[in-house]
């Protein structure tokens, strides 16, 4: 490399033997940051299935307790959390509804960075405050 004085000129020099580096070196930044972005991307899709399934066990907890409120029984309360694990996408594990009580569990695998099975718990106690029964109608 040549600098002339008192300009801001200069003269590069390329080697012959360095032909290409620049090429090699930007793929493998290029391959490394679309593996980054995939993997990322996987664990965000993961983070939400779980999300989902949280959800999905708490609206069958909820529906399940909500037979129960209504008087309906258990093998009702039971149907109900089935139709809405059904329309949920997750399968109803368990589902025990005793009482005022429903637990229930669900599940779900799914296939985002290899084969993850995803489950999920809940809970939820019939409230007759609001129900027809607790007004005695």
């Amino acid at each position: 490399m040549r600098r002339q004085r008192g300009t801001w000129a200069t003269s590069l020099t390329v080697r012959k033997d360095a032909n290409g580096s620049i090429t090699v070196l930007m793929a493998a930044v290029l391959v490394i940051g679309a593996v980054t972005a995939a993997l990322l991307l996987g664990a965000g899709g993961l983070a939400a299935e779980r999300a989902r399934v949280g959800a999905a066990a708490d609206a069958v907890a909820l529906a399940a307790a909500d037979e129960l409120a209504q008087g309906h029984g258990a093998a009702a309360a039971r149907a109900a959390a089935a139709e809405l694990a059904r329309f949920n996408d997750v399968e109803l594990d368990a589902c025990d509804c005793e009482g005022v009580d429903a637990y229930v569990a669900v599940s779900m695998t799914i296939h985002a960075l290899g084969t993850h099975h995803i489950a999920a718990v809940a809970h939820a106690v019939a409230d007759f405050s609001r129900s027809s029964l607790a007004a005695g109608e």
